[in-house]
């Protein structure tokens, strides 16, 4: 699987760096039995090459569904970030609006991301501050490596067989930060989920939250939020999350998928589990979930509600949600607030972004319906 081929490729540079500082802390006298060092480094380098060759020779769709998927290798950062925009979300209780203008936005160097906190140094004096990592709605930075810039580049591009071609190898040069590492995984994930192959995304995603990532990472959780496929790899995996698994996450995720399947019934008894468990954010996504059920008679007596849960949600787990409102507003004849829904997406989304493109389409169509021509075509000039 792609997570063990990472954690291969990092077992053996660790190898070889550690070959390599034993080597050099030898005496003279010792390093005269091993003139050959430098030969056996290169040995050592050709077998990574090597093994890395041979994993990343199979094929990631030989994967099976029953296949388990393993942690993300975390470890210290190796290099030192530069400068970053971070914006910390206002709390639900005193946030105005559903923008991120009320939002407190620093600039500071990055020294981890995680789980519980995010660490870094203000500047001029790099004076040390952490804060619940909870609170980080965005982060903007420069990548430590090419090949992570150009994973970045290519997911903002929709090129998603190159977001997975670039982050193995991103992740593989040892580059990269644990923190970076994280978020490039995020959208290794995004982009699996693109490219149609669902059930790596899942265990991928769930691998990485295994790695002490921040609650950002659920920005990318492959949850169904729109109309969706579900194929009997999905559904068997779905299943064993829901059934067997005692990790929230697993079953949120697994519930999401069955939701539009004759397991609905299942999936609907999690759901509502999900929704009454003490950590808001997951249960609040849990309820936002049940939405995709209602019928077109429940959703204009509905429909306010569910913006108002979905507003008390950070702006990076909005997407979504309000993509499911809109899907619902529109089969329930209501196609000026689905338009208002999509605008939003538009307004809040990257240009670039999946989320982003798919709202333009469906508010041009729905602008056109409307007779306003002129307002879709400024929309989407090209269709």
């Amino acid at each position: 699987m792609l997570v063990q081929i990472l954690e291969l490729s990092y077992s053996f540079r660790c190898l070889v760096t550690s070959a390599t500082r034993w080597m050099n802390r030898m005496s003279r006298t010792e390093c005269q039995f091993l003139k050959a060092s430098s030969t056996i480094r290169r040995l050592l380098l050709t077998l990574l090459a090597f093994l890395w060759c041979v994993s990343w020779g199979r094929p990631i769709s030989a994967q099976t569904p029953a296949a388990t998927a393993t942690e993300v290798p975390a470890r210290e950062s190796i290099a030192e970030s530069n400068l970053a925009t971070i914006v910390f979300a206002a709390s639900a209780s005193t946030r105005t609006s559903w923008s991120q203008s009320d939002s407190e936005t620093i600039v500071g160097r990055i020294v981890d991301f995680n789980a519980s906190n995010i660490i870094y140094q203000l500047p001029p004096d790099q004076t040390l501050k952490t804060r619940n990592s909870s609170d980080v709605s965005k982060v903007a930075f420069e990548w430590l490596s090419k090949d992570a810039a150009g994973t970045h580049e290519a997911f903002e591009s929709g090129n998603y067989s190159e977001v997975v071609r670039l982050g193995k190898l991103a992740i593989a040069s040892g580059l990269l930060p644990s923190w970076q590492q994280r978020l490039l995984v995020a959208r290794m994930v995004e982009s699996f989920w693109q490219l149609n192959q669902k059930v790596i995304a899942g265990k991928l995603f769930l691998s990485l939250l295994k790695d002490s990532s921040p609650a950002l990472a659920y920005a990318s959780a492959p949850l169904i939020w729109q109309p969706t496929k579900v194929d009997s790899a999905m559904t068997e995996t779905a299943l064993g999350w829901v059934k067997e698994s005692e990790s929230i996450d697993s079953q949120l995720l697994g519930a999401s998928w069955l939701l539009g399947t004759s397991e609905s019934t299942l999936a609907s008894e999690a759901l509502q589990r999900i929704s009454r468990q003490p950590n808001v954010l997951l249960a609040r996504l849990a309820a936002a979930q049940q939405w995709r059920v209602a019928t077109p008679k429940e959703v204009a007596s509905r429909f306010q509600d569910w913006r108002a849960v979905r507003d008390r949600l950070p702006v990076a787990f909005q997407s979504g949600p309000t993509l499911t409102i809109a899907e619902k507003l529109e089969r329930a004849s209501l196609p000026s607030e689905a338009l208002d829904e999509y605008i939003r997406i538009i307004a809040v989304e990257p240009q670039k972004s999946y989320a982003s493109r798919f709202a333009r389409k469906r508010a041009a169509e729905i602008l056109r319906s409307l007779n306003r021509t002129e307002e879709a075509n400024r929309l989407l000039p090209s269709s």
